[in-house]
């Protein structure tokens, strides 16, 4: 591996001795401290330093200019935290003692909450000062997390999905007041008052669109809709269902309402939802791993879901499929999801990218209901 001052970096034959070596004079430095041990169960992280007998087998430098290297005798992965000094790390930003302190108290709770695997960032300034893999992507394949692995998000979709309502509305497209059937003529529920039904309604949870519940829990016998017409039939299919209440008069969350919303951006924008995310702000923003479509991810960066079992978690089936776009099936990575949220933390500006004027976010982040 080519670390980020220029030096090679080698394992030795045979030995425990990591090496870098300077190209130009040839000159060869002993790397060998510093070492944070992690196993393939994400129960036995720790303890700090490697075992007395191990053999490297492999090493790469991630993102943050950290240094990982892997033990086929101790089944192991190790990383060499903060070594390049002069890289532009992630954990170069924050100071050493807090980012020590950070991965204790996340190692800590990853014990205590028998987690399988997890990913963890941290933005300051517009930077990511901190990102770190605990556990494994998969316990059946043991592949473990890093700050690339990519997860299905599942309600965190809705930011971005909201986001692309904000773009609509600063080009015109959508008003946030206007009822939901000027977009989408075809839709209708029982209930008193669903014609007039706003998208900023809809965007607060009080529409009085009811939640999908557990009406699709069953994710080992449910038959995902993969096709480019599965919103629109799922909009219709809601024609049986009643609202909560009348639009404006109570509080629900409803990620039916977002999937709902999936459509008005595709109807609206003359894309597919997918598409159109990626183009406007995936795109724009750089974030290359992330998607709303499960056939565009990357199988090797891919984080498995899991369910408990008497013998630990199992991998479970993938709760996809294209009707819940909007609301559940973003994927992406830490290292992705930094970028989206320094974006809006500076209010749409990130080098020269711009996703909505500071309006369009200051709506965004206005409080809509007060809460205890």
């Amino acid at each position: 591996a080519i670390g980020p001052d220029g030096r090679i970096l080698v394992v030795e034959t045979g030995g425990g001795r990591l090496l870098a070596i300077d190209p130009a004079s040839g000159g060869a430095e002993t790397v060998a401290d510093g070492f944070e041990f992690y196993t393939n169960n994400p129960t036995s992280i720790g303890p700090s330093g490697p075992p007395p007998h191990w053999i490297l087998s492999d090493v790469a430098v991630g993102s943050s200019g950290d240094i990982y290297v892997s033990s086929d005798g101790a089944n192991a992965i190790y990383r060499i935290q903060g070594y390049f000094d002069g890289a532009d790390s992630a954990e170069g930003a924050m100071d050493p003692d807090l980012s020590v302190d950070i991965q204790k108290r996340i190692e800590s709770a990853i014990v205590e909450s028998d987690i399988t695997g997890l990913a963890v960032g941290i933005v300051q300034e517009g930077q990511l000062v901190f990102a770190d893999g605990y556990g494994v992507a998969s316990v059946d394949s043991g592949e473990v997390v890093t700050p690339r692995t990519v997860f299905q998000l599942a309600e965190i979709s809705m930011t971005p999905t909201a986001m692309a309502i904000m773009q609509l509305v600063e080009a015109g497209k959508i008003d946030l007041d206007a009822p939901l059937t000027n977009y989408l003529p075809y839709f209708e529920m029982q209930g008193e008052g669903f014609e007039d039904i706003t998208i900023r309604q809809m965007l607060k949870s009080d529409s009085g669109i009811p939640d999908s519940g557990d009406t699709a829990a069953d994710w080992s016998t449910f038959v995902p809709e993969i096709d480019d017409g599965a919103v629109e039939r799922m909009v219709r299919s809601l024609a049986d269902r009643s609202l909560l209440f009348p639009p404006g008069q109570g509080w629900e969350y409803s990620d039916i309402a977002y999937m709902v919303l999936g459509d008005v951006i595709a109807k609206v924008s003359g894309q597919p939802f997918e598409a159109y995310m990626v183009e406007h702000i995936f795109e724009p923003l750089g974030m290359e791993s992330s998607s709303y479509l499960l056939e565009e991810v990357d199988p090797a960066l891919l984080a498995h879901p899991h369910v408990p079992s008497e013998d630990g978690p199992v991998v479970a089936a993938f709760p996809y499929s294209r009707q819940f776009a909007a609301s559940n099936n973003l994927f992406s990575s830490v290292e992705d999801m930094a970028k989206l949220a320094a974006a809006g933390l500076a209010k749409g500006e990130l080098t020269d990218v711009q996703l909505l004027s500071a309006d369009g976010f200051d709506q965004m982040w206005t409080p809509a209901y007060e809460t205890p």
